[in-house]
């Protein structure tokens, strides 16, 4: 499991977001590790997960936008299979912990944002067998 580090970005209206934003990573050589954009009303909502803090940063700023936030994440693979989503989310709840968000990263990744990562790491990954998910 990696921690790594979100970027929100929320754009005034909803065209070329993504466009804007991965142009201008692709200029800095900057690896995407997930990257997920919504539209909400008249705003698109972009959370952008990178190996280059410096390079995510510069792209948004040269893109026209402002980092909203950033946060801490965790970013692992887990098993492609029925339910292991639902598994993830039980076993967080069971933990007292909230899921802040939960969508798909590079390479079958899955970033998930809570506000505990120690804690979130230990019940979604340790098993009191000594297994993970």
């Amino acid at each position: 499991m990696m921690r790594a580090h979100e970027y929100v970005v929320v754009a005034p209206g909803t065209e070329h977001v993504l466009e804007r934003v991965s142009g201008e990573l692709l200029k800095r050589h900057t690896y995407v590790e997930a990257l997920w954009v919504a539209e909400q009303d008249s705003q698109a909502v972009c959370r952008l997960v990178t190996d280059d803090s410096d390079g995510a940063t510069a792209a948004i700023k040269a893109a026209g936008y402002v980092v909203s936030n950033v946060r801490e994440v965790l970013v692992d693979r887990f098993p492609d299979e029925p339910g292991v989503l639902a598994a993830i989310c039980r076993r967080a709840a069971d933990a007292g912990l909230n899921l802040a968000s939960a969508y798909p990263g590079a390479h079958g990744d899955l970033v998930l944002a809570c506000d505990d990562l120690n804690a979130l790491e230990t019940a979604v990954v340790e098993r009191p067998s000594g297994g993970g998910i």
